[in-house]
């Protein structure tokens, strides 16, 4: 009974994680922004997946591998080259995949994001003009990733 209960609260977990992205995604898409509200979320979903399998060498891991990857994420968004929201939403991701997922995700995303590229120039996505041409949501891209590399590889 108790593996049951275990196994459900996962798919909850997963699945709650999964729906906040689809939001995300689409929040992204409509204002080209990421909500504050969301990435908290996520960040809330992290920590109740990281007691449900409480495994403490593997979330510590994933901790100090997403404050890695954050604060060199910072640094780009000091430089201007990412939005605030991508930063926060990608500093979760990382946190939740961890190390060992990251080489998975990072390559998914960039094959996302240059699909999203393609699909911007045939206006086929929305873009907003920019003095250097034009600029896209990257949330939809973090987002999908992020989804597809939950299930191919199945961090924590």
């Amino acid at each position: 009974m108790l593996d049951l209960s275990f196994r459900i609260l996962a798919v909850l977990i997963l699945a709650g994680t999964v729906l906040t992205l689809l939001q995300v995604i689409v929040e992204d898409l409509r204002r080209f922004r990421i909500l504050n509200r969301s990435v908290l979320v996520l960040l809330g979903l992290f920590v109740a997946w990281s007691l449900l399998r409480w495994d403490g060498a593997a979330t510590l891991s994933h901790v100090l591998f997403g404050a890695m990857m954050f604060a060199m994420l910072l640094l780009m968004y000091r430089f201007g080259m990412m939005g605030g929201g991508d930063v926060k939403l990608l500093g979760v991701a990382f946190l939740w995949l961890g190390p060992q997922a990251s080489l998975v995700f990072t390559v998914v995303m960039a094959a996302v994001t240059l699909l999203y590229v393609i699909g911007a120039k045939l206006k086929l996505l929305p873009a907003r003009p920019s003095e250097k041409g034009y600029r896209i949501p990257f949330g939809p891209g973090i987002a999908t990733a992020w989804i597809l590399t939950l299930f191919i590889v199945r961090p924590l």
